[in-house]
């Protein structure tokens, strides 16, 4: 970590999981680490989007990061320390790809040279949006097996967004 944020964020989750652990060594009753390890990643998550935000030029691939692991932490979290159940993913695992799209929508807003970034969040918003459909029933088993076949087409468009990304930024 070069940055002074960087720093920070790192020696500020040092000194909470330390103290964490002396509580614990002390024989206080906290939550253990299959219930927590969500913050954890919610931590570094916050950690890695503020300095993705404080770098110049900004780093996108962080705040990607920062937003889509804060996103993703909090619905393990929600499961772990929450009324949610593992079970539930049946139904939540849209949430995923959703917390991708949002990341990478970030990471466009924070450089929008980068389409993409932009191509992934609409790539990413769709999947989420037909997988949170076909967890609902609304779209039929067949259809769903029928459009997971057109996967490599989602590959020649994100190619074609690398190229465009190419000639925009060479201007």
């Amino acid at each position: 970590m070069h940055s002074r944020s960087g720093s920070l964020a790192f020696g500020g989750a040092l000194v909470l999981v330390g103290v964490y652990l002396l509580l614990r060594a002390l024989g206080t009753p906290l939550p253990g680490w299959d219930i927590l390890w969500p913050a954890l990643l919610i931590a570094g998550a916050l950690a890695s989007l503020i300095q993705g935000l404080s770098s110049q030029p900004r780093d996108t691939g962080a705040v990607w990061f920062g937003v889509a692991g804060t996103l993703a932490g909090c619905l393990f979290l929600y499961i772990t320390a929450g009324r949610g159940r593992w079970e539930d993913m049946r139904e939540l695992w849209p949430v995923l790809p959703a917390a991708a799209s949002l990341g990478w929508l970030a990471a466009w807003i924070t450089d929008r040279r980068e389409i993409s970034s932009l191509t992934m969040a609409v790539i990413a918003g769709a999947g989420a949006l037909v997988g949170y459909w076909y967890s609902l029933g609304r779209v039929a088993e067949s259809f769903g097996r029928q459009l997971a076949s057109w996967w490599p087409l989602l590959l020649i468009v994100l190619g074609l967004a690398y190229i465009a990304q190419f000639l925009v930024q060479k201007r």
